[in-house]
């Protein structure tokens, strides 16, 4: 039979696994703390409980204190065992309990489960959807791989498009992006070309006189190349198996000299690169590793390139590759600590980030965003606690979406270097209008914000119930199953006390002999 002190053993593992192992995420280190604390709250409800039963008992706070510490000083240690493994017991049944969840299938997941190439086959019509809406629906089964002029040379997974004949696939047309301007939404229709039993499919559209663009399914694994418009260049986008380790590239970026066939720089060595055409027949030659982007332009009728990033000078292209191999290494133009430099698609914009740690594993990246064609900087928010994602709207635009780390603030902001203007588009429970304003306001327009985002808060928090009960997220809700657990442990704290005494066995009297005074004067 198990005894009273197994029954209390067993329910100080159990109650906290299963606490642990039900209670949501957001709440889990309250409940830690509040079951950590049960004893304490037990105590003062006895001592509460002795004071208002028991009518004339002196209870000071020197004794209650005195006597806390001495229960502490026995069972303190024991406790902490006991929540300790009880916690680890229920996070490793949340652990079972989160992989036995059934996962509810999204809608159309047969159609997403079906090989890429089949998945435009569900695309709208293109005149019936706007142009996020075919961004999410297409982009998401294919991917851009050139953009040049006709007759360039261009081969996909090894065959020659241009030399072969299309064969157009029976499928709606696909609303696509321009792969240089995202902004605009082009219509692709999706071809095939065959030699023997090997057939390429993909996605073309004229972009505008003689310049066309391309895209293939995902995931696409085979190579992609083609010429420059005059024909001296060859530039390719390679793929295959050159070794393994965290830095060994899925692709990479070749480009050739037509007229000597010799290799001008071969990118293999580079975490990450990417070499496409531009409409006005230069190249854009994009290397990435562990601190940013750098982005080059090539001009094959010149026959020089250009660090696109800081706007540098024109150097002969035979110095491409050496300068490819000095800009792996670290670069020494950063300040020290962690940073990361972004350029926008169309290589007019630059953003350098800076990683500070604000708090224990909290890092936020603040950024710096600088016109690349006149140096000038744009937008400087280093040292502050404003944390940014990035990406681009469109030609000379950049969207930065901000929350902040300590202070109020919550806002997207979109700068148009072409016009020199700022537009804030979004701030929670702003109503009417936007603000928007030169460039040199963003900053000071962004404070202001924060401003009014806790002004708005303490609005809403002024005079607001603890607990409403049409609210079911109000201020209240994080703390009611802390409550609810210290009423239950409690609870069963007393029964189990209440059980103990009951059932503890009669003590027994204990006679004490008196001892006989010996004799002093023998």
């Amino acid at each position: 039979m198990v005894t009273d002190t197994g029954w209390l053993v067993a329910a100080a593992l159990a109650i906290p696994a299963l606490l642990i192992a039900l209670v949501p995420r957001r709440w889990l280190g309250r409940t830690m703390l509040a079951w950590a604390l049960v004893p304490l709250i037990a105590y003062a409800g006895a001592i509460a409980w002795e004071g208002a039963t028991r009518t004339g008992t002196d209870i000071s706070i020197e004794n209650a204190v005195l006597g806390f510490s001495l229960i502490s000083a026995l069972f303190i240690i024991p406790w902490a065992i006991a929540c300790a493994l009880g916690f680890a017991i229920g996070f490793g049944l949340r652990a079972l309990f989160r992989r036995a969840e059934p996962t509810t299938p999204e809608p159309n997941s047969a159609a997403a489960a079906a090989p890429p190439a089949a998945q435009p086959l569900v695309a709208a019509e293109p005149m019936s959807i706007s142009g996020a809406e075919a961004i999410r629906s297409d982009a998401a089964a294919w991917r851009q791989v050139h953009i040049g002029f006709s007759d360039d040379g261009l081969t996909i997974g090894g065959l020659d498009v241009w030399a072969l004949p299309w064969r157009s696939v029976d499928t709606v047309p696909l609303q696509l992006a321009h792969p240089a301007y995202p902004e605009e939404i082009h219509r692709f229709t999706v071809q095939e070309v065959q030699t023997g039993p090997t057939v390429v499919r993909f996605a073309a559209s004229e972009l505008s006189n003689g310049v066309w663009g391309f895209y293939v399914p995902r995931p696409y694994p085979g190579a992609v190349a083609a010429l420059t418009a005059d024909g001296s260049l060859r530039y390719e986008q390679r793929v295959g198996d050159v070794g393994t380790g965290p830095h060994a590239p899925a692709s990479w970026a070749v480009l050739i000299d037509m007229s000597t066939q010799h290799v001008v720089v071969d990118c293999v060595s580079w975490p990450a690169s990417r070499i496409s055409g531009n409409a006005d027949g230069s190249l854009f030659l994009r290397l990435q590793q562990d601190d940013g982007e750098t982005l080059l332009r090539i001009d094959p009728i010149a026959r020089t390139f250009r660090n696109q990033s800081d706007n540098g000078a024109e150097r002969p292209l035979a110095e491409l590759a050496d300068a490819v191999a000095r800009l792996r290494r670290p670069r020494a133009d950063l300040p020290p600590g962690p940073h990361y430099r972004h350029i926008s698609p169309d290589g007019t914009i630059r953003i350098d980030t800076e990683a500070v740690e604000w708090g224990n594993s909290h890092w936020v990246l603040t950024p710096r965003v600088i016109d690349i064609m006149s140096g000038r900087v744009v937008l400087d928010l280093w040292n502050s606690d404003w944390d940014a994602t990035i990406s681009y709207p469109g030609n000379r635009r950049v969207a930065l979406d901000f929350r902040r780390y300590h202070f109020s603030g919550d806002l997207a902001i979109e700068l148009d270097l072409e016009n020199d203007l700022y537009r804030i588009t979004r701030e929670p429970g702003a109503t009417g209008e936007f603000p928007s304003g030169p460039l040199a306001e963003a900053a000071d327009a962004m404070e202001a914000s924060g401003r009014r985002v806790a002004e708005l808060a303490a609005t809403q928090d002024h005079g607001r119930p603890i607990w409403n009960p049409n609210e079911p997220h109000g201020r209240f809700a994080a703390w009611r199953t802390a409550l609810v657990i210290f009423i239950v442990a409690a609870v069963l704290i007393g029964v189990a006390t209440a059980l103990s005494l009951n059932f503890a066995p009669e003590a027994k009297p204990v006679l004490i002999r008196a001892i006989p005074k010996p004799d002093l004067k023998s």
